[in-house]
C-alpha cells in the first residue's frame, strides 16, 4: 500500500511537463485524474469513489429536459450536448452509476483539469447561460424556430413530426421558457459558486489494471470499476495562477518514445 502523498505546485499556467519525479512513479502503474481543488480534501479523506460526484444528477436531468421540451442544442459544442452525451450517456447509462475517469499520462490530466470546476460543473454553467439567451434573445429563438419548421415541412405524419410541432410551440411559450430559465438559475447557483471559485488539481494514483475497464495504456481514458482508496493517492499538483488549454504535440508527452518503442517491439 502506498502510504505517503507528494504534493506539488506549478506556478506557470503554460508548464506542461510533469512535476512528479520519476522516482515516485517508476516500477508502478500510474494513471492521473484531473480536477478542481475545491474537491481535494473529500478526494484525499475518501478516494474516489463510483457516484461520490460534484453534482446532483437530478440537476443534469433537469437541464437536458429543458433543452429537449424546446428541441434545441445549444450555441456550441459544450454545454447540452457534452452533459447529454458524456454525463448522462448514451441511453441514460450513466444516470445511476457514474465512474470516476482517469487518463494515463500527466498531460491529457493537466488538459482535463483546466475545466473550471471540473467538466461537468463547467458544461452545467454553459448549459444554464446558453439557455439564459435564448430566453432572452429573440433572434436565438427566430433562428431555431425557422430551422425546427423547415424540418418539419418535409416529415411525415409521424409521432417525431408531433414532438417537433411540440417543441416548436414550447419555443413561443414566453411564460413557459422564463418559468424554465428561473428554476434552472435557482438550482445551478451552487455550481457558479465552484465555477467561479476554480483551482486546478491533478491527482496521480499509484493503481492495478485490473481496476479498470481496460488496460491504462499510454493514450487511454479509463474508467475505475472498483473504489479507489485515498492510500492510492501518491501525488498531487495544483496550479494556483491557472493553466492554459495547450493541447500539446504527440512528441512532447513525457515516455513517448519509450512507449513508441516498445509498440513496435511487440509488432503493434
Amino acid at each position: 500500500m502506498v502510504g505517503r502523498m507528494y504534493q506539488f505546485t506549478v506556478t506557470d499556467p503554460k508548464d506542461i511537463k510533469n512535476p512528479i519525479p520519476r522516482e515516485i512513479r517508476e516500477g508502478r502503474l500510474v494513471v492521473y485524474h484531473g480536477t478542481s481543488a475545491q474537491y481535494a480534501s473529500a478526494i484525499e479523506e475518501s478516494g474516489f469513489q463510483p457516484n461520490k460526484l460534484p453534482y446532483d444528477m437530478n440537476d443534469i436531468r433537469a437541464i437536458i429536459d429543458a433543452y429537449q421540451m424546446i428541441g434545441w442544442h445549444g450555441l456550441s459544442g459544450s454545454g447540452y450536448p457534452a452533459l447529454n452525451a458524456y454525463t448522462i450517456g448514451t441511453a441514460n447509462q450513466y444516470e445511476k452509476l457514474k465512474h470516476m475517469c482517469f487518463a494515463a499520462n500527466y498531460e491529457k490530466a493537466r488538459d482535463y483539469s483546466v475545466s473550471r470546476g471540473g467538466e461537468t460543473v463547467e458544461n452545467i454553467v454553459v448549459a444554464v447561460e446558453e439557455y439564459g439567451k435564448f430566453c432572452e434573445e429573440k433572434p436565438i429563438r427566430e433562428k431555431h424556430l425557422s430551422e425546427v419548421r423547415r424540418q418539419v415541412l418535409l416529415m411525415p405524419d409521424t409521432p417525431r413530426r408531433i414532438e417537433i410541432r411540440r417543441q416548436i410551440d414550447n419555443s413561443n411559450d414566453v411564460r413557459l421558457l422564463e418559468s424554465t430559465r428561473d428554476h434552472l438559475f435557482y438550482l445551478s447557483q451552487k455550481y457558479f459558486k465552484i465555477f467561479n471559485n476554480h483551482v486546478p488539481i491533478v491527482y496521480a494514483v499509484a493503481a492495478q489494471a485490473e481496476w479498470f475497464n481496460e488496460k491504462p495504456t499510454f493514450f487511454a481514458q479509463v474508467y475505475a470499476k472498483v473504489p479507489i482508496e485515498p492510500a492510492s493517492l501518491i501525488a498531487r499538483v495544483e496550479f494556483p495562477n491557472g493553466l492554459e488549454h495547450l493541447c500539446p504535440s504527440v512528441d512532447e508527452y513525457e515516455g513517448i518514445e519509450e512507449w513508441l518503442r516498445d509498440r513496435k517491439g511487440h509488432g503493434k
